[in-house]
């Protein structure tokens, strides 16, 4: 048996989305570590972001970076020189 922290509001989506599909969770689960289990490799790609990357993520979630109010303003900081 697995358990597994998620969101309820995240749950709750792809329970929807994956019984359009006619899966449930559980489905997904087992196929994903059977998946994992035979191959040693998750099936999509998992990029681990660069020190530079993840600074900037940092930064960002920290509210270090401009915000703006429209999208010319942005195409013109974009467009600025600095």
């Amino acid at each position: 048996m697995v358990h597994v922290r998620v969101k309820r509001k995240v749950k709750a989506k792809a329970t929807k989305a994956l019984a359009e599909m006619g899966l449930s969770v559980s489905d997904v689960i087992r196929v994903l570590l059977t998946y994992v289990a035979k191959t040693s490799e998750l099936p999509f790609p998992f990029l681990v972001p660069n020190a530079k990357t993840a600074a900037a993520v940092k930064e960002a979630r920290q509210g270090g970076l401009p915000s703006f109010d429209s999208m010319s303003d942005f195409i013109a900081d974009l467009n600025a020189e600095d």
